[in-house]
């Protein structure tokens, strides 16, 4: 939620922490169960980085936005390969 509101802010400096961008840039989930402000904090700086280096677009949100697209486009892509059913859930 943070990054959220860091990011309306500061659009050109930070940028949403998401576990659908997260996962394009290969950071996975690893902020999920930290409990370090400095352990945090190296991670969604590590994050922003990748953001800004993989994704496309001129502004961080626009970086962030196309990294949780192509995602959910992925995730859309292997639902109609797998006919929607119930054993593909990642959930």
């Amino acid at each position: 939620m943070a990054s959220a509101i860091l990011t309306i802010l500061y659009p050109e400096l930070f940028t949403v922490y998401d576990y659908r961008a997260a996962e394009q840039t290969g950071n996975g989930s690893k902020l999920v169960n930290k409990t370090s402000f400095d352990a945090i904090w190296d991670g969604y700086v590590e994050f922003r980085c990748k953001v800004n280096e993989i994704g496309k677009g001129s502004t961080m949100r626009e970086k962030d936005r196309y990294l949780f697209g192509k995602s959910r486009m992925e995730d859309l892509a292997d639902d109609i390969e797998h006919g929607f059913s119930d054993e593909n859930d990642k959930a």
